[in-house]
């Protein structure tokens, strides 16, 4: 419902304000969207990018407005599609599984992945990955070279051991992309500093070791869910 109202708040401001305005407003609307995107239905975000752009033609057709509008609508449309790029792959996953619900998919995390272990993100080959549970295994998507995404699983009852590892690397430039105009970057929270903490969960099977890398209390929640699922107590900090 909320996702429907932030979208109904584009169309309502692009009736009520001048160009600039709307742009400015429509902008902050759609980037709000964007980081609570976790908590909307996927309908809400499939429909995004079809519904702004309707309505800006519908009501330019009705004489409400004019052409400078279209920029503020282009610039929301853009946001939302960007967004819908981002979300399929995990709706992917939840369509897999069939999980269908809002409440499903915040449990949906997004990570990156690499097999075996590891000392510095720098010697990383990065994938990245969606990771979830359901019953007791934990699911999470692998891009091979084809481009294709292979589901895997782990049985929680094969895990042996999960454990965080905490190295130090150099934090390259960040240098901005389009889609930086559009989207909040991944990596504000680390540009400018000249280190990064870099926070690994390493998840030990009789066979394998998986390595998973984003921010710290990310890793830490997973953590904790897989060793609820194992029937042990949370991790000590």
């Amino acid at each position: 419902m909320l996702g429907f109202l932030l979208i109904g708040a584009v169309v309502v401001v692009r009736v009520s304000f001048g160009a600039l305005v709307y742009f400015f407003l429509a902008t902050a609307a759609m980037i709000v969207f964007a980081i609570m995107r976790r908590r909307f239905e996927f309908s809400v975000i499939k429909w995004a990018p079809v519904i702004i752009p309707l309505a800006e033609v519908l009501l330019l057709f009705s004489g409400i407005g004019h052409a400078g509008h279209i920029v503020g609508s282009a610039s929301a449309t853009i946001t939302a599609l960007l967004v819908l790029g981002d979300e399929k792959p995990k709706q992917a996953l939840i369509n897999r599984l069939g999980l269908h619900s809002a409440k499903d998919r915040k449990k949906v995390r997004s990570v990156f992945f690499t097999y075996g272990q590891v000392d510095k993100l720098e010697k990383l080959e990065l994938g990245a990955s969606y990771i979830t549970f359901k019953g007791n295994k934990i699911f999470f998507t692998v891009k091979i070279r084809t481009g294709e995404r292979v589901l895997m699983e782990i049985d929680s009852a094969t895990v042996e051991e999960t454990y965080m590892r905490q190295n130090t690397s150099k934090n390259p430039v960040h240098y901005p992309s389009l889609r930086d105009l559009f989207l909040p970057p991944k990596k504000m929270r680390t540009i400018g500093k000249p280190l990064l903490r870099d926070y690994f969960l390493v998840i030990r099977t009789k066979e394998d070791e998986w390595t998973f890398f984003e921010e710290p209390t990310v890793l830490m929640d997973l953590q904790e869910e897989i060793e609820r699922r194992r029937g042990l107590p949370p991790p000590t900090s």
